[in-house]
């Protein structure tokens, strides 16, 4: 090992240390053996043997060759003469207090959200051949996130900075810039502000379910912003739904009325974007924003779910109104008892203007007959 032994193991990899705290962490011999060489001789516990004339570059490479070799060392080989120190892991701040690295990551994704290999090893005065290492330590740690889109690295903020300090994810950043869900064109590449702009958008899209293409628009694939464009989707065809409603007597099956929501969706006179839904079956998320329509529009129109049916109470106050008539005509016939009552007041009930589905007439004569029966019985004990 020359002039160097074992014994100053601790003696270097705390010059190395030093040296590696103001780089991010890399050691290039070329530039910083000089440096490692004071702080080395200057060290209390060599003894003064070692001096400054006589350690050479060649003496301090043969020593960090071997200390990279060990399972122990924090210091490890990059390439040659090339070095690294886990600076994350061994918590090591810079000479003003700071952990630089942390700093100068959320400073660099201040600005932009997606950022290329160049952009990062230029920001972060790294050799090209040596950005794909530094940058891979980065993503080891979740500071960083890959984006591979054609045959370029693309990189965003990771989960750990996101998650412990005050910056915006990628997800968060163009949440910020959408409106009712969505987020158009220019404000999409405002965000990610690469060459390959393209091949950015398609991966987002079909690798990471972040966006869908709506056509010139992106649906953002968080749970709010499909919370609000389902809504948004739900409100353009409120009224024309509220009205196909009316005109049915307030009563309709639930599959049919999820097919007259499916044809509002995409009629292209009424909903803005007719395609969402068959372009959502591309991620497999066609279902859950069609649940969110139906899930507005059951609220806002006031539908409540039973036997199979959507009813509004629009259709019992319409069943408790026929029945109080035929009560009222069966009772000017006279009938001799109550069970009397109800069948001629059965056999009266008006229907007209009821839905000749099944499960429509069902349903209003079970109601129909409940009221028949309470409408008698509040008579039949003194009841106005």
């Amino acid at each position: 090992m020359g002039l160097l032994n074992s014994s100053n193991n601790d003696v270097m990899e705390a010059a190395v240390d030093e040296v590696a705290t103001n780089s991010y962490g890399m050691i290039y011999l070329q530039e910083d053996w000089e440096k490692i060489k004071e702080i080395y001789v200057e060290d209390e516990s060599t003894g003064g043997l070692i001096s400054d004339a006589t350690l050479s570059r060649k003496d301090i490479q043969e020593h960090l060759d071997l200390l990279a070799e060990s399972e122990n060392s924090p210091i490890k080989k990059v390439r040659d003469s090339v070095y690294y120190m886990d600076l994350i892991s061994l918590g090591r701040k810079n000479e003003e207090g700071l952990d630089t690295i942390t700093d100068d990551i959320i400073e660099i994704f201040d600005s932009k959200a997606i950022i290329d290999q160049q952009s990062l090893a230029e920001d972060f005065e790294l050799s090209m051949e040596d950005a794909e290492f530094f940058i891979g330590k980065l993503i080891d740690k979740d500071y960083l996130k890959e984006i591979k889109a054609g045959v370029n690295s693309y990189y965003v903020i990771g989960d750990f900075l996101t998650e412990n300090y005050d910056i915006s994810s990628l997800m968060d950043q163009l949440i910020g810039r959408s409106a009712n869900g969505t987020i158009d064109q220019s404000e999409l590449s405002r965000v990610i502000s690469v060459e390959a702009e393209k091949d950015v958008i398609n991966y987002l899209e079909t690798k990471k379910e972040i966006i869908l293409d709506l056509g010139g628009e992106f649906l953002i694939l968080s749970e709010n912003c499909k919370n609000a464009f389902a809504d948004e989707r739900a409100k353009e065809i409120q009224e024309s739904i509220d009205s196909t409603l009316s005109n049915k007597g307030d009563i309709v099956p639930v599959e049919e009325f999820e097919g007259i929501v499916e044809e509002k969706l995409e009629s292209r006179s009424i909903s803005q974007y007719p395609d969402a839904l068959a372009k959502a079956e591309t991620l497999n998320i066609r279902d859950e924003l069609f649940r969110k329509t139906i899930d507005y529009l059951e609220t806002a129109l006031g539908l409540e779910k039973k036997q199979g049916l959507y009813v509004r109470s629009e259709f019992e106050d319409t069943v408790a109104s026929k029945a109080k008539d035929a009560v009222e005509a069966a009772e000017q016939e006279g009938p001799t008892s109550d069970e009397d009552w109800k069948e001629i007041a059965m056999a009266k009930l008006d229907k007209q203007n009821i839905t000749s589905s099944p499960g429509v007439i069902n349903y209003f004569d079970e109601k129909a007959e409940s009221e028949i029966e309470q409408l008698i019985d509040s008579k039949m004990g003194g009841g106005n």
